[in-house]
């Protein structure tokens, strides 16, 4: 939950500091989605940003061009779709997390 906690806290920062208008989290998979959206809806509610925040688990989702992107585990999404990293999301703040075996 170490990274998990880092990543809710960046996109409160990032929200409260207007940065974008909207935040949204990718992780590796589904059940993380839900568990992580879970675990910090009230940390989102208390700072009133919770209708900027989305978590996902892939990048079939829709985004607007100032949105921040926050991505965990991102060499798995680089590593399976190289090109759509690299060219579907340009334009978009992107910052990216990963961890070492």
């Amino acid at each position: 939950m170490g990274k998990s906690r880092i990543i809710a806290s960046l996109a409160l920062i990032l929200l409260l500091q207007k940065q974008g208008p909207k935040v949204h989290v990718i992780v590796p998979n589904a059940a993380l989605a839900k568990r992580d959206s879970i675990d910090y809806k009230d940390y989102f509610e208390s700072g009133g940003v919770q209708r900027h925040v989305a978590y996902h688990s892939d990048l079939n989702f829709h985004r607007g061009p100032s949105d921040i992107l926050l991505f965990d585990e991102a060499d798995d999404f680089i590593l399976r779709k190289p090109q759509l990293f690299l060219t579907g999301l340009k334009g978009n703040k992107l910052v990216c997390f990963t961890a070492t075996p």
